[in-house]
């Protein structure tokens, strides 16, 4: 793969599937059989409020990334072996780039372009929106505002149906207890496939601490990449205070709504 395999993996389980990773062994006899190769089913993770690695890769180790991927706290995958047992934990990264081999996902539909891509085109939008509203004078869009432009974002990208982000954003509250406008809740239901790309827009201590953002873009994920920003593309934002909607015209919607403030994550529906 391009990229690290695990990124993928990460995006895998994120959108709600197993995947299958496959890996060669030092020992070509470790538990009394002759397989060079060894594959086992990924179907989670846990996270690590405490992981040293998002800032310090930045500050040390030089990542060119104008974001945050939320992979970052990862801490480590659960896993079945058919050799050991169910659900043990798989640190990250102790499977090496040199010994990966083989990543086989799971997804709901046919998708032009992987979750990877989806963050950066979901990172571009929202740099384009603050470039051309930097400020709103609500606070916490304005922090939004900021961190973008500061390249502190931590970005969570997943395969969603329009069901269940329906549900989940006419369950959403915010800090304050406001919810989302039924009217703006219609016109979402109106605009979204079956299918998209979402792609949660948080801060370092609302990931971490709170599992909470300050909004998602939500991109289609059956058509080819696109060339430019300026052609329509993004299907709507979400973000403190404003909700933009894209119906294929070149000029957005934008309406304002009552959620000002920060909300939960999306949580994967259990099928």
């Amino acid at each position: 793969l391009p990229t690290d395999y695990q990124r993928d993996l990460y995006g895998f389980v994120e959108s709600g599937f197993p995947a299958l990773v496959g890996f060669e062994l030092d020992d070509p006899n470790p538990i009394g059989n002759r397989q060079s190769r060894h594959a086992i089913p990924v179907f989670g993770h846990t996270f690590n409020e405490d992981t040293w690695l998002p800032q310090a890769q930045r500050a040390y180790f030089g990542s060119k990334l104008s974001y945050y991927p939320s992979e970052n706290w990862l801490s480590t995958f659960i896993v079945h072996d058919d050799n050991f047992g169910p659900y043990y934990c798989l640190p990250r990264h102790f499977l090496k780039q040199n010994s990966f081999r083989i990543l086989f996902g799971l997804k709901r539909s046919t998708t032009t372009f992987t979750a990877l891509q989806a963050e950066a085109i979901g990172f571009a939008f929202m740099d384009a929106i603050v470039r051309r509203i930097p400020q709103t004078g609500n606070d916490w869009y304005d922090r939004f505002s900021v961190f973008t432009r500061q390249g502190w974002l931590v970005l969570r990208t997943s395969l969603v149906k329009k069901e269940d982000y329906l549900e989940h954003a006419q369950s959403t509250r915010a800090w304050d207890g406001t919810s989302l406008e039924g009217e703006l809740h219609q016109k979402l239901g109106d605009c979204l496939p079956p299918l998209f790309w979402q792609i949660e827009a948080s801060a370092p201590e609302l990931f971490a601490s709170s599992r909470r953002k300050f909004g998602e873009v939500l991109l289609p994920c059956d058509k080819p990449l696109p060339t430019s920003l300026n052609r329509p593309f993004m299907l709507a934002t979400r973000l403190p205070g404003v909700l933009f909607i894209q119906r294929g015209e070149p000029q957005l919607e934008v309406f304002p709504t009552n959620l000002k403030s920060h909300t939960p994550l999306f949580t994967m529906p259990t099928e």
